[in-house]
């Protein structure tokens, strides 16, 4: 089965109200839920998936934060009907699954959750929905997208391989992200090899234009024995202009080896990710005239949050780091040594990312500010799904100096 990188639509982007009040030691308040360890197949849209005759579809329940301190907060969640119908076709689930946030874990925690199928033995559509969501989450944290998907039900009943789209799914996804695709359903007998030919056409519309807003070519598809998803592959094309979202017709227009059965047609949207403004970004710490002992692990993990200011989404975060001399002359944090430059001339590292809008990065143990070195200077900067970086520092928010004592 050809395997797509999966790329999921930019999560929501979340205020600064987490950090008022007293903070936590380590952003304890900052912790997320969402539903994660998605298959290979769900590019442009979550999903699970089984065969009705498999047993169960698993969901999986993540904790995603800080990892300086373990947080354990109290999941929500609950199944719905789609298409597929409890208890026809599954055995509804609902309740709560306590995930903690733990060093040993990399600051995240899973838990699966199981839902059993109902093994109908009549053939019925290709595939049938349920829909799996998030109702809400206690222990301080907040839920973070995706916070619902589909769990997609294959008929496995029948001698001939049927091939189908999912005639309730929506794909939708940001031209941020480039890997698209749309996944082609194959229920019935998955013993021998079926092959598929699409079209994606622009349409309807306001239609999205081959060659500048994506690029994708009619094909064929094999589903190898023992396949059941395949997908239709599409490359999105982020560029400079701003405009309304855009419109792909996907077909499927036939079949080797089995027949379609089931729809045959769906739309797929291209969201424009063109904003008026960068984004912005705050330090948790270091704080701004603050002295840290060099082993505080606030100043040995740096957390910074970001905002989104023109709707694009915040997709990266990067800092620097500069060494203030009391000669003047200033050097800047390298990865894994320190280099003399002028202190205008920013040295950024990329940070790592916990979620949509916290970032982070580790620092080595900083020498104490006396002596020759004066304080430190750190500055950060958010990068938006358009390709605009913040370019405004301010003292307090995201150009702090500190001491190191």
């Amino acid at each position: 089965m050809r395997r797509i990188l999966r790329t999921l639509p930019v999560a929501a982007v979340l205020s600064f109200g987490s950090l008022t009040g007293v903070e936590a030691a380590c952003a304890s308040g900052h912790v997320a839920a969402t539903l994660a360890d998605f298959p290979p197949e769900a590019v442009s849209s979550p999903f699970y998936w089984g065969t009705d005759g498999g047993g169960q579809i698993t969901f999986v329940l993540r904790a995603i934060g800080d990892d300086c301190t373990p947080n354990a907060i109290t999941i929500s969640y609950q199944t719905k009907d789609g298409s597929a119908t409890a208890p026809a076709d599954y055995i509804p689930a609902s309740g709560q699954r306590v995930v903690t946030t733990d060093p040993s874990h990399g600051g995240n925690d899973r838990q699966p959750v199981p839902v059993s199928l109902v093994d109908d033995p009549v053939p019925e559509a290709v595939v049938e929905s349920a829909i799996v969501e998030l109702t809400g989450v206690q222990g301080g944290g907040h839920l973070s997208t995706p916070t619902s998907a589909a769990l997609h039900i294959i008929d496995d009943d029948g001698p001939t391989a049927r091939i189908s789209l999912d005639g309730a799914a929506v794909y939708r996804q940001q031209e941020t992200y480039n890997s698209a695709g749309v996944a082609v359903f194959r229920g019935g007998s998955a013993s021998g090899t079926t092959t598929v030919t699409y079209s994606v056409e622009p349409g309807p519309a306001p239609a999205a234009k081959p060659g500048d807003d994506y690029r994708a070519e009619s094909g064929t598809l094999t589903f190898a024995p023992g396949d059941r998803i395949e997908m239709v592959p599409i490359t999105l094309i982020n560029d400079r202009d701003t405009e309304t979202e855009e419109h792909l017709t996907i077909t499927l227009t036939g079949a080797e080896g089995g027949l379609i059965d089931g729809p045959s047609q769906t739309r797929f949207t291209i969201l424009d990710n063109e904003g008026t403004g960068a984004p912005e970004s705050l330090f948790h710490h270091p704080k701004n005239q603050r002295r840290y002992k060099a082993k505080d692990f606030r100043i040995r993990e740096i957390h910074v949050f970001t905002k989104d200011i023109g709707g694009s989404g915040v997709i990266g975060a990067e800092m620097a780091l500069r060494r203030n001399m009391k000669s003047g002359g200033c050097s800047w944090w390298a990865g894994k040594r320190w280099k003399k430059r002028a202190c205008n001339n920013e040295l950024w590292k990329k940070m790592g990312m916990y979620e949509a809008d916290f970032f982070y990065i580790r620092l080595p143990a900083l020498k104490p500010s006396r002596g020759a070195i004066q304080t430190y200077t750190a500055l950060s900067r958010a990068i938006d799904g358009a390709g605009n970086r913040e370019a405004r520092f301010e003292r307090g928010r995201n150009a702090n100096t500190f001491g190191i004592k």
